[in-house]
């Protein structure tokens, strides 16, 4: 068994995630780490095959989830590959989770900040502005909730 394949029998055990769910965020951790550099082409269906023992329409689908999430391109001829991450979605709820898993750098976030700074500000002003009492009684249980949490992640 290769190291993908060991990592993929090591995800998540227990979650709902389905394997095909697991071999995208395998590997789009991979290319979210750098292990899989832009320009690079993603295995063949045959060596997915190989890799994580799966049919060719679950790596088929594995793609296109990983397409949709702006880190590769298919092209006939050619095969996948890995895009800049110019390209990639990073506010996909997948995206983020694979990246802290991967580990967060100052740089990301840095840029995650800006991103906050330029939102928040406005969704602010929107609540004040249209929330109801239901809303606020809302908010202040999903505080309580966090805080109660403290560093569960769940």
């Amino acid at each position: 068994m290769n190291a993908s394949a060991r990592k993929i029998s090591q995800l998540r055990l227990g979650s709902r995630r389905t394997g095909q769910d697991n071999i995208a965020a395998t590997l789009g951790e991979e290319i979210l780490s750098g292990a899989r550099k832009p320009g690079e082409r993603m295995p063949s269906d045959a060596d997915m095959h190989k890799m994580f023992g799966v049919s060719r329409v679950v790596t088929r689908e594995v793609i296109k989830t990983l397409a949709a999430k702006g880190l590769v391109v298919s092209k006939m001829k050619v095969g996948t590959t890995v895009l800049d991450p110019t390209h990639w979605n990073w506010l996909d709820s997948d995206v983020l989770s694979w990246r802290a898993n991967v580990g967060l750098d100052m740089d990301f976030l840095a840029h995650l900040t800006d991103v906050r700074r330029a939102v928040e500000p406005t969704a602010a002003a929107l609540a004040a502005l249209y929330g109801t009492r239901a809303d606020i009684t809302w908010l202040r249980e999903a505080i309580a909730a966090m805080a109660s949490a403290g560093r569960n992640r769940r």
